[in-house]
């Protein structure tokens, strides 16, 4: 009988302790998290989770149901409410591309690299400047509904100058 009570205590500090830890983890290698309470054991369940970019899937424990979860990032442009506005709306389009790249959809991307040379000559003096423009455009068509996924976390890297978004779903 002892060795049962002994186990059960066991198991109940290694649950509470164990999730504060980690919890506490992903608050000290991270700032200002913010993560829904249902995705949270699951996204600081090991460091990378937080680091790595992409797509993530997780079985719960019922086997039954499945947590997808899109990871992205951009740099930080200031932890201001207007910088951070503008940088969820960089991440949630972000995150669809990559859900959408996960399901196997065809992206494609459009650069144009244009260079120009001008010459101004005032009768004094002739300038000649070499101006270079480069624009990426990527483009994604996909026919059907795409549905745009709640955000379930933001966070900023320990140093500040990289923003982490998190968008996800129980299935």
């Amino acid at each position: 009988m002892k060795t049962r009570y002994f186990l059960v205590l066991c198991t109940l500090f290694l649950l509470v302790w164990g999730g504060t830890g980690s919890t506490l983890a992903a608050e000290t290698d991270f700032g200002d998290v913010e993560i829904d309470e249902v995705f949270l054991p699951y996204l600081v369940a090991q460091k990378r989770f937080m680091q790595l970019t992409g797509v993530k899937e997780f079985a719960l424990k019922d086997q039954k149901q499945r947590i997808i979860v899109s990871i992205v990032s951009t740099p930080s442009k200031g932890k201001n409410a207007s910088s951070i506005a503008k940088m969820i709306k960089i991440c949630r389009v972000k995150a669809q591309v990559e859900l959408l790249k996960a399901e196997g959809y065809e992206l494609s991307a459009f650069t144009k690299i244009e260079d120009r040379i001008v010459s101004i000559d005032d009768g004094k003096n002739n300038k000649i400047e070499s101006v270079s423009t480069y624009l990426n455009v990527a483009e994604e068509k996909v026919k059907g509904v795409v549905h745009s996924w709640p955000v379930v976390g933001t966070w900023f890297s320990k140093d500040g100058t990289e923003f982490y978004l998190a968008v996800g779903a129980v299935f």
